[in-house]
């Protein structure tokens, strides 16, 4: 488990830094201009929510799945993966997003199986 931690928290400081640092250059390499001052007001938001999934990651790092608070984390970040799957998915149909727009994608997906795993079939 402790090597999926540290690469879910690799994974959100790369997004959430990313968006809250350069979200212009971030989006666009996925297609998506952020024009307004409240597209960069959002972008930055999510910004500094990803990075703080990145250090509840490393602060349950060494915490078995049996300990409430991992367990509690794992939830959490588990329902922000649903509910954003969709709306990731939906943005590249609808062309919100280019090509690259499978990253994000991809991480999600890889994020929700990963943690559903360890939340509904692993043993504890």
């Amino acid at each position: 488990m402790k090597i999926f931690m540290l690469t879910w928290a690799f994974i959100y400081a790369v997004f959430g830094l990313s968006l809250y640092f350069i979200p212009e250059l971030f989006m666009s390499s996925f297609g998506v201009a952020i024009d307004t001052e409240g597209g960069m007001l959002m972008a930055e938001v999510l910004g500094s929510a990803l990075t703080s999934f990145a250090v509840m990651m490393l602060i349950n790092f060494n915490k078995p799945l049996t300990d409430k608070t991992q367990r509690n984390a794992l939830i959490a970040n588990f329902v922000y993966v649903v509910i954003d799957t969709p709306v990731a998915c939906k943005a590249l149909i609808d062309g919100v997003m280019n090509n690259v727009g499978w990253v994000p994608v991809g991480v999600h997906i890889y994020l929700g199986l990963t943690m559903g795993y360890f939340l509904f079939i692993k043993k504890k």
